[in-house]
């Protein structure tokens, strides 16, 4: 495990859990500043856009969080313990930060 950074995102509690006991789950989401870049090199997706507002205005746009190692199988066992790959009713969108 190390500290990371990742520039033009922020962590927003917008995911939905369990009621009563936790009504929301963090995620990662792409700031406005995110789509403005003019990275012609990186793969945008234009229909990711943040739905939410933060309380305040960021210091700075970027995310502080941990980067963790995972074999293939621990990864796979965290993202199904999670909700992923349940389809329609699946709780995380994988993509990719750069």
């Amino acid at each position: 495990m190390e500290p990371c950074v990742i520039p033009h995102h922020r962590l927003a509690f917008n995911m939905r859990a369990f009621p009563p006991l936790e009504p929301a789950m963090g995620s990662l989401e792409p700031l406005p500043s995110f789509y403005n870049k003019d990275d012609s090199s990186e793969k945008v997706d234009k229909n990711r856009r943040s739905v939410s507002r933060p309380l305040k205005p960021y210091e700075r746009e970027e995310c502080h969080g941990a980067l963790i190692k995972l074999s293939a199988e621990d990864y796979e066992r965290v993202y199904k313990s999670e909700g992923g790959g349940r389809g329609l009713m699946q709780g995380y969108e994988e993509y990719i930060v750069i």
